[in-house]
């Protein structure tokens, strides 16, 4: 049985980007038709707020998608969380390590919802 961040297969993974691998990040974007300003991507280190999800195979980030937790005044103080950006190369889809993803970003939020 495995356990909720491995992967089915062995020589993939899935992880919260901390140490901001912006080019294999930007890589992916820019091989499936996107453009990203770089400057932009520093607005990411908002580790509290921002979170950047990512899957790799053989240590290339073939899939990501990006959590984020919004602070609320209002609804006793109850913060939530949205997905967005989910995104994965062509040659790796249908492997499901977009919803590995999700699933890791999920548990984020529930995460970060309850504890505050």
């Amino acid at each position: 049985m495995r356990t909720h961040h491995q992967s089915l297969y062995q020589h993939q993974k899935i992880r919260q980007s901390k140490d901001r691998g912006v080019g294999y990040l930007l890589e992916l974007y820019s091989n499936n038709f996107l453009m990203i300003d770089i400057k932009e991507y520093d607005m990411i280190d908002l580790q509290h707020i921002i979170h950047v999800i990512v899957a790799e195979e053989n240590r290339k980030i073939v899939s990501s998608c990006v959590c984020v937790i919004i602070p609320n005044l209002t609804h006793n103080q109850q913060p939530y969380a949205f997905i967005e950006n989910v995104i994965t190369d062509e040659k790796y889809r249908n492997k499901g390590l977009a919803t590995q993803c999700l699933d890791y970003a999920r548990e984020i939020a529930i995460k970060k919802i309850i504890i505050k």
